[in-house]
């Protein structure tokens, strides 16, 4: 598994802290590097027909434990960055490098079983993977609302491609904090319970904003919950692999 873990354990939305730093501006020839490799993305995204965006992400400064240092970043420069974290920090310096905090979570319905999404072909990351719902923190929609902007950004993920509502979940916890090493992207790993039955979850679903981002909504029984992993683990995403491998610690 192409995964590094940074913390793990069982924590609650007010054990995890956030402490926000200002936005590094790039250099000039840095940001020109980032433009250009931006155009390029989007000519080929729009010929591939997908969906890509310049979203505002967190870049993971540092972690210890559970205290998060980060900073307003661009997608665009994530997309610049990823997979190529080591060559650009010794070209530009550490101030070079993109590492946005990503977000995921294990959806557990009330009949007992977790859900993976097939990725479509639309969504510019993970095509055709299986993986849980999720995301990036986007800090002008998520920060400042009194409560952990990691969570709320989870919770709207949850409404956004299941359309779900905060009543049909339990708190969650969030179970790891780790780094896909495939392309140098960090990851905070949640789990939540659903009040839902998995029929009712799909039904709802169907009328999710971001349905689009998904082929098809898969549920496993978590008693098989081993086994299927095993056999499926080729056509996972990293950051599932590393979740689902929490949930069968905790069984």
């Amino acid at each position: 598994m192409n995964w590094r873990w940074i913390w793990k354990g069982s924590a609650g939305p007010g054990e995890l802290i956030e402490e926000w730093l200002d936005e590094r501006p790039l250099p000039a020839e840095l940001t020109a590097a980032v433009d250009a490799r931006w155009d390029r993305r989007l000519a080929e995204a729009r010929a591939d027909g997908q969906r890509l965006f310049d979203a505002p992400v967190a870049h993971l400064e540092s972690a210890e434990g559970l205290r998060l240092r980060l900073r307003p970043a661009r997608y665009r420069h994530w997309d610049f960055c990823a997979g190529r974290q080591a060559e650009i920090e010794a070209e530009h310096g550490p101030g070079g490098v993109c590492r946005p905090l990503a977000l995921c979570a294990a959806l557990i319905s009330a009949d007992g079983q977790l859900l993976l999404q097939e990725r479509s072909a639309k969504v510019a990351e993970g095509a055709g993977l299986l993986h849980v719902p999720g995301g990036h923190l986007e800090p002008p929609r998520h920060r400042g609302h009194g409560q952990s902007a990691a969570w709320r950004a989870m919770g709207e993920e949850l409404s956004e491609e299941l359309n779900l509502e905060a009543a049909d979940l339990d708190e969650g916890r969030l179970l790891g904090l780790g780094e896909n090493t495939e392309n140098g992207k960090p990851e905070l790993l949640f789990r939540f319970h659903c009040r839902l039955s998995a029929d009712q979850i799909r039904r709802r679903a169907s009328g999710a904003e971001d349905a689009y981002e998904y082929r098809d909504l898969l549920f496993v029984p978590l008693a098989e919950l081993a086994t299927w992993r095993a056999e499926n683990e080729k056509r996972l995403a990293v950051p599932s692999q590393a979740l689902l491998s929490r949930l069968l610690e905790e069984a």
